[in-house]
């Protein structure tokens, strides 16, 4: 199965172009929705049309389930052609999350069917009815679960090479579909036996299939539209980055919005503030163009000039990073000036603490009190800061 969805991708996105670019995705996401599209089609008649001659509703509601497949791959195909229009006037940073959307409704549908064969299997149980069953049709229902599952795992080895959750999602849907279906079969097997009551049993189960899929699906989709963090691995990629470029000293306040597969970061950098206007322009520059380069981003840098050297700066730093260190707070500090005529006047700093921590009270207390002791004519002012990540 990774050999064809290579193949795909090799057929569609010319040699040494990015496969996960938002033209070549969508590319690959309408061959893939396609051949979910086809494939589904074909799989829904095939057991509808077994349904109606058994007389069983958990065959019946697998059909339908494989009916859903046909409309959430159209709905992909859909999310990609819009997702890979370019920004304009109404929508300024693209139309990237209609991939995240169109995946949303993939499991709205996923739990309303879901719930429609919850009621119909608990029916059934309330009220068995005779099917006629017979091993041709158990052996009809094992073939769609193989294709089912060819289907899935085409699936998500190309939502791994695209970086799609849409596809993802798409291939979920065909797991859940090709596991309800193993339900069945144990369903026709079970009345053939004379187990009739298991027929609603395995009904209500494919429902749960359903139902779990499609909660699944929703919580990252929902996830990604308000916004959730990247990884703690792509912000520190991106710290070194921007740290790579010369002279500059520490990179906070890393913030990644994401629209699709399009990115859009701002940063703080920290240079010597003995720089020129003209050198700290270039260097932001330089910043922005790397990390843009690398991960098709919009990058806006924030430049805070500081005090890297020095006997005084060592010093303040080495006072605050101890306090640090012992509250557990990883990272160093940020923004650090100081006003020097004869003696310290004002120190200016801030520091970095991860999301809902304890102890500010305490650190600040404490990081003011060895300040003071240690320059005791100067303004302490400091900031905690949040770290998203």
């Amino acid at each position: 199965m990774k050999k064809l969805a290579e193949f795909i991708i090799q057929k569609n996105v010319p040699i040494g172009e990015d496969a996960t670019s938002i033209e070549h995705r969508s590319k690959i996401g309408n061959v893939q929705g396609w051949i979910s599209v086809w494939g589904n089609a074909i799989l829904f008649i095939l057991k509808f049309v077994l349904g109606m001659f058994s007389g069983s509703i958990a065959l019946l509601a697998d059909a339908f389930h494989t009916l859903s497949d046909v409309i959430t791959s159209g709905i992909v195909i859909f999310g990609f052609h819009i997702a890979k229009k370019p920004a304009d006037k109404e929508h300024p940073f693209g139309h990237g999350r209609a991939e995240t959307i169109a995946t949303l409704t993939i499991a709205l549908l996923l739990g309303f069917v879901g719930f429609e064969f919850l009621k119909t299997g608990i029916h059934r149980i309330l009220n068995p009815s005779e099917i006629q069953a017979n091993w041709y049709l158990v052996s009809a229902v094992v073939l769609t679960i193989l294709v089912k599952e060819w289907m899935a795992k085409l699936a998500y080895h190309l939502g791994d090479i695209i970086d799609s959750d849409t596809l993802r999602a798409d291939a979920l849907h065909h797991r859940s579909d090709s596991l309800s279906s193993v339900l069945v079969v144990i369903s026709l097997i079970s009345v053939r036996f004379g187990y009739t009551l298991v027929d609603g049993l395995m009904a209500i189960g494919v429902a749960g299939f359903m139902l779990y899929s499609g909660y699944s699906i929703a919580r990252n989709a929902i996830d990604d539209l308000l916004g959730s963090p990247v990884s703690n691995d792509t912000i520190e990629d991106i710290r070194q980055m921007a740290k790579s470029v010369d002279k500059v000293y520490n990179v906070h306040d890393i913030i990644v919005h994401r629209y699709g597969m399009h990115n859009f970061i701002s940063m703080h950098i920290e240079v010597d503030e003995k720089l020129s206007a003209f050198n700290l322009h270039n260097i932001a520059d330089k910043v922005e163009k790397i990390v843009a380069h690398k991960l098709t981003a919009d990058v806006v840098t924030h430049v805070d000039p500081v005090i890297i050297e020095g006997e005084t700066v060592e010093n303040i730093r080495q006072i605050v990073q101890n306090e640090m260190k012992t509250y557990s707070v990883p990272g160093i500090i940020q923004d650090l000036r100081f006003v020097e005529d004869k003696e310290v006047e004002s120190i200016l700093f801030q520091v970095p603490v991860p999301v809902n921590f304890p102890d500010v009270v305490i650190l600040e207390e404490n990081i003011r009190q060895k300040l003071t002791r240690e320059y005791p004519s100067s303004a302490i002012m400091m900031d905690f800061v949040t770290q998203l990540t």
